[in-house]
């Protein structure tokens, strides 16, 4: 009798277990940088999926069974937009339970960059300074001076079924405008406020939990900016080459110098008149720093740093090589800044 009854207490227990995890709310986020803001913002409370895994390019990939099968569970799913991970359209609309997809492209206060229509990029004036105003505390005050509800109603006017309905014009805007939005913390910063806005609306038991990650990680993105600015001041104002133009947002808001991308579509070879103006503007510009990516084929990069004065290094917009977690967004931002000081730092 007794074996009896302590196999019936398992059961039940492990019954509860069973339902605890089941109405743990599920996300999925596309690539590591936005991965890693997500899970900051749900940490202490559940470990997001990554959909894109370290290694790969958003870029052509195909979906793989785990990933379609993370998607099927998800509640909330977060990505850049339908244009950067194109592969996701066709496996979204056929997911059997309704997730809540939040295209990130659409967050409040996001700043957005048009898109450089050619590989060689015009001088310009860099606002870096102008559209972001702060200086770590104001932000901390007013994401933390709450009870959960005025960053919801000043963040996100939504009703929370269905993000695309309140932008119409979400393919116009989308097609014209650069989608490496991450690599501004400032933008990293209108991410998380975002985020915990959506965790908060559909799972609200925890949202006390969301709403201080976001504090918290709010003030590691603004003191990852001032470390970043500070390790950048020296090299700034050196040209460079990159592979493809994924970094706009990134120079903007460091006021960094690059000269062109190799490739206008990383999944295209760029053409011979290609190869010749960005030779002619190594040249002309006395340029010593070629940057390649670590998810395409670096052979091109090699030849054109074909003598001793330019040298190449290897930058990555997406995170490659960092660990799928909570800090991989900050890991990937100070991997970058290592590569590129080392870079134009090596320029004689």
């Amino acid at each position: 009798m007794l074996r009896i009854v302590v196999l019936a207490v398992l059961a039940l227990t492990l019954t509860a277990g069973s339902a605890i995890a089941e109405t743990r709310i599920r996300v999925s986020a596309s690539i590591v940088p936005i991965h890693g803001l997500v899970a900051a913002v749900m940490e202490g409370v559940a470990e997001p999926d990554l959909i894109l895994p370290p290694g790969a390019s958003p870029h052509g990939y195909a979906l793989r069974p785990s990933g379609a099968l993370a998607l099927s569970r998800a509640d909330v799913i977060f990505r850049v937009g339908p244009t950067l991970e194109a592969f996701l359209n066709r496996p979204l609309a056929n997911i059997s339970k309704k997730a809540r997809v939040v295209d990130l492209i659409d967050t409040p206060g996001m700043q957005l960059l048009p898109i450089r229509n050619n590989e060689a990029f015009e001088p310009h004036d860099h606002e870096h300074g102008d559209h972001a105003d702060h200086d770590g505390d104001d932000d901390h005050e007013k994401h933390a001076d709450h009870d959960g509800h005025d960053d919801h109603e000043k963040y996100a006017d939504h009703d929370g079924h269905d993000d695309h309905e309140k932008h119409a014009d979400h393919d116009d805007h989308e097609g014209s405008t650069d989608l490496h939005v991450w690599l501004d913390p400032q933008n990293a910063i209108a991410i998380v406020r975002h985020v915990a806005d959506v965790l908060s609306e559909a799972d609200p038991t925890n949202a006390s939990i969301y709403r201080a990650n976001a504090v918290r990680t709010i003030r590691r993105l603004n003191e990852l900016e001032a470390r970043t600015a500070d390790r950048l001041a020296s090299v700034a104002a050196r040209p460079f080459i990159v592979f493809h133009d994924a970094y706009q947002y990134f120079e903007n808001r460091f006021g960094l110098t690059a000269a062109g991308s190799i490739a206008i579509n990383p999944e295209v070879a760029p053409g011979a008149r290609q190869i010749s103006l960005i030779r002619s503007r190594i040249t002309e510009q006395h340029i010593h720093c070629v940057l390649a990516e670590p998810q395409f084929n670096s052979d091109i990069v090699k030849a054109l740093a074909s003598n001793d004065h330019v040298h190449v290094g290897v930058i990555d917009p997406v995170g490659t090589t960092a660990r799928a977690a909570s800090d991989s967004y900050f890991e990937m931002i100070d991997r970058l800044v290592t590569e590129l000081t080392a870079c134009l730092g090596s320029t004689s």
